[in-house]
């Protein structure tokens, strides 16, 4: 079956009608791009692999990327760049998800946590999150679409908005990334290349204090699907639902972006077209 026709086959299947506002890219290394792309923005015109929307937790990633690029010393407590952060909080607490009370011994998704560790990096680094993003991941890998917003407008010039009654936070770590669907393969191809010099770091998943081993490593999870290694994320907040997965042994990227979607089924959706682009 043509690539095209099996995206849309797979879109319908979990419930994606035609005009639905929905883009699916995928990456294969040394193939160009694949995108299936339809429906209309809330505000006019169509929505394409290069409208640039709110992705939500997908930011994670890229703002522990940062930390990586930074390298900064993970085992260093939070509080000698943030002195108001609790003394036995450390970094690595933060880009793992286990910084709840008491630190380091359970994991609990965070959002909080990644507000602190891009304010923590910011301030290790003397210069704004938003400002160091750009500096050392998207200018170099030439992620022109891509930045982090943090206002006073509810988002960037050009963007899609969201649902008007449900503007996005503003906050940077948790959330605050502004991207595209090409930009979204850019920075995965640039993963799966090593291009940065830190997806060893960054693909190495966490561990409590105890040295329990965790399946999230630095702002994504880790999976294993028929003995292949999976690192994937997902994003939601509002109507906008996204999911950024690879699989680097099999030169696959996919990139999952919905707009007035309130629903879980993009997650459905990806898992099925990981079946099939893996079959």
């Amino acid at each position: 079956m043509p690539l095209a026709a099996t995206l849309a086959q797979a879109a319908a299947a979990v419930g994606y009608r035609p005009d639905d506002p929905l883009v699916i890219a995928v990456g294969r290394a040394g193939r160009r791009p694949a995108h299936l792309a339809r429906g209309c923005l809330p505000a006019g015109g169509a929505f394409t692999p290069a409208t640039r929307v709110y992705t939500a937790s997908l930011a994670k990633q890229v703002v522990a990327a940062c930390a990586a690029l930074l390298r900064l010393d993970v085992d260093r407590p939070v509080s000698a760049y943030v002195p108001e952060a609790p003394p036995d909080l450390r970094l690595r607490h933060l880009i793992h998800h286990v910084g709840g009370p008491p630190p380091g011994t359970r994991y609990a998704y965070s959002n909080e946590g990644y507000v602190l560790l891009a304010e923590a990096i910011g301030r290790a680094a003397g210069e704004p999150l938003p400002d160091l993003a750009r500096r050392l991941i998207f200018a170099p890998l030439g992620m022109t679409s891509s930045e982090f917003w943090a206002g006073p407008q509810p988002h960037p010039p050009g963007a899609a908005p969201l649902d008007p009654a449900d503007p996005p936070p503003l906050s940077i770590g948790d959330g605050g990334l502004w991207t595209t669907a090409e930009d979204l393969l850019r920075w995965a191809a640039a993963l799966d290349a090593d291009r940065l010099g830190i997806t060893g770091i960054v693909q190495t998943p966490g561990r409590l204090d105890d040295g329990t081993p965790l399946d999230y490593a630095w702002g994504m999870g880790v999976r294993e699907r028929d003995g292949l290694r999976e690192y994937r994320h997902g994003g939601g907040y509002a109507d906008l639902r996204a999911m950024l997965v690879r699989v680097p042994t099999k030169g696959l990227d996919l990139v999952v972006l919905a707009l007035r979607d309130r629903t879980e089924r993009r997650i459905a959706l990806t898992d099925r077209l990981l079946r099939a682009l893996l079959a």
